[in-house]
Formats: structure tokens, C-alpha cells, sequence
């Protein structure tokens, strides 16, 4: 993990086979007001590797341990794409215990929309049935075309290829476990808990 400023603790969780790269520009700028922190969550980045429970529930739970080894309180929690299913672990097995405040960045609740015209992560079980080929198959290949409409701009080739180098240090196995599964989870009752509707 890295950290860096005093105060109020944030911590800046990366989204899927992300780690804390992501966020080598908010670290500095929110660290003038706050005590910045960022991890590279179970198999991801230079996590430890393990072959057992890569699924955001532990996640969840991993989020807990750190907070405490940390001795964090009253933690303000900012998760970027899947990085937010992180965050939803953690309140269905915690609730809002010990959070100030949340930041969900691009990811709705659930990984697969039920209905035509639901908020998922995928549109359909046909587009995350591809999307589950290509990470078995063509990750290197898969990651610009994932990464690239998250911007508001078009990428440069460097930026691109800087984005694969880091979503590729976290194994094809792992990757492939947590997307599976993303794809069955859905934590529309905790966002409804932390939204109050």
C-alpha cells in the first residue's frame, strides 16, 4: 500500500486488475487535505498471489483487515469500476460501520442487467459471456478496448500501453475469478442501504 498526508483517511481503491498506479495523480492532490491511501487488492498488482478466494466478498472482508491493521477510523472510501464491488463486500458484511463516506466511480450495483434497460455492469449475459472469452483468451488484447472509453479523451498508444502493463501484473486466473464473479453478484440492497431510497 502507499499513503502519504494526515487527516482524515481516503482510501483509493482500484478497480478491476488494477492496483495503485491509478492513482499516482489523486494521491498528491488530495493528500494537501487528507491522509491519502491506496492498495493493490488481494492478487492484484504486488499483492500476494493466491489462488483462493479472489471474489470481492473477501475483498470486503480484506478492506476490514487493512482498516484495522491500519488502525483507520472514520474512513471515507473512493472505488473506481469494479473496485467499488470492493466497497459493496465490505457493507454486506460490516454495513456502514466505521465509514465516513463513500465514492462509487463508474460501476452500478450489479454486474449483469436483470432486464433490458437495467443499470449492470453488462447489458446483457451475451456481452459479459464475450467479455469472459476475451479475458481467457485475449487479455493484453481486451484491455484497450476497456480502458479507452472510460476517457473523456481519445488515449495515446503510451498511455494505453502504460494502462495493459499494470492491469496485466495481476494473473490471467485471478482476473478471470473476480470477473466471474462480478458477473453474479448484485449488492442493489447495499446501495440502496448507503443511498436511503
Amino acid at each position: 500500500y502507499e499513503e502519504e498526508g494526515s487527516g482524515t483517511p481516503v482510501i483509493f481503491i482500484p478497480g478491476w486488475a488494477g492496483n495503485t498506479a491509478f492513482y499516482d495523480h489523486q494521491m498528491p492532490y488530495f493528500a494537501k487535505r487528507y491522509r491519502a491511501i491506496t492498495y493493490d487488492p488481494r492478487s492484484q498488482g504486488r499483492s500476494s498471489k493466491t489462488l483462493e478466494n479472489n471474489h470481492y466478498m473477501q475483498h470486503g472482508r480484506d478492506l476490514r483487515a487493512f482498516m484495522d491493521a491500519l488502525g483507520l477510523r472514520n474512513v471515507a472510501l473512493v472505488a473506481l469500476s469494479a473496485g467499488c464491488f470492493d466497497i459493496y463486500g465490505y457493507l454486506r458484511e460490516f454495513g456502514t460501520d466505521n465509514l465516513r463516506a463513500l465514492v462509487f466511480i463508474d460501476n452500478p450495483p450489479r454486474g449483469v442487467a436483470v432486464r433490458k434497460g437495467d443499470w449492470g455492469g453488462f447489458a446483457d449475459w451475451e456481452e459479459a459471456a464475450a467479455f469472459m472469452k476475451a479475458v481467457f483468451a485475449d487479455m493484453r488484447g481486451l484491455i484497450p478496448n476497456l480502458i479507452a472509453p472510460m476517457m473523456k479523451r481519445e488515449m495515446r498508444q503510451d498511455e494505453l500501453d502504460w494502462a495493459s502493463e499494470q492491469l496485466l501484473k495481476t494473473p490471467n486466473y485471478a482476473a478471470a475469478l473476480t470477473s466471474a464473479d462480478y458477473l453474479f453478484s448484485d449488492y442493489t440492497a447495499e446501495a440502496r442501504m448507503v443511498d436511503g431510497k
